[in-house]
């Protein structure tokens, strides 16, 4: 049996499967003692197709988990993990980065696209999501 599974590169050197459901297949199909091959590839682009809709439908879990508008959960999640500044007299975002202004809490943030996040930042934008999702509702 062979599979391949997407993976980030995670705090302190773990690798965070971002698709756990091919993983689960592989596993249940084998016994301790069972000999596998490891395979890392790290030519995969930057562009982070897998990572980016690994983080989304770690969002839907995580808003259907607290019943809140998925929107909402995003926001506070890119506002605790991801790429986000508050507003102050003055500000101007980034030229060339694409973003918008938030509102949250009766405050105004400046929050980064997550199409346009580099791989470590998604890579941490999905750390947070996972440890939320690891958390009781």
């Amino acid at each position: 049996m062979t599979i391949e599974c997407d993976a980030v590169f995670g705090e302190g050197g773990h690798i965070l499967n971002l698709q756990p459901e091919r993983l689960k297949a592989f596993k249940a199909a084998h016994t301790r003692g069972d000999v596998v091959k490891l395979i890392f590839d790290d030519t995969v682009e930057h562009s982070h197709p897998a990572a980016f809709k690994a983080f989304h439908a770690m969002r839907d879990e995580l808003a259907n988990k607290r019943g809140e508008d998925k929107h909402y959960t995003k926001t506070l999640m890119k506002l605790r993990y991801g790429v986000a500044v508050p507003y102050v007299d003055g500000f101007r975002p980034p030229l060339g980065v694409k973003g918008q202004f938030v509102e949250f809490k009766d405050k105004i943030y400046w929050a980064k696209s997550t199409t346009v996040y580099s791989s470590e930042e998604l890579a941490i934008l999905i750390e947070g999501v996972m440890r939320e999702l690891s958390q009781p509702a």
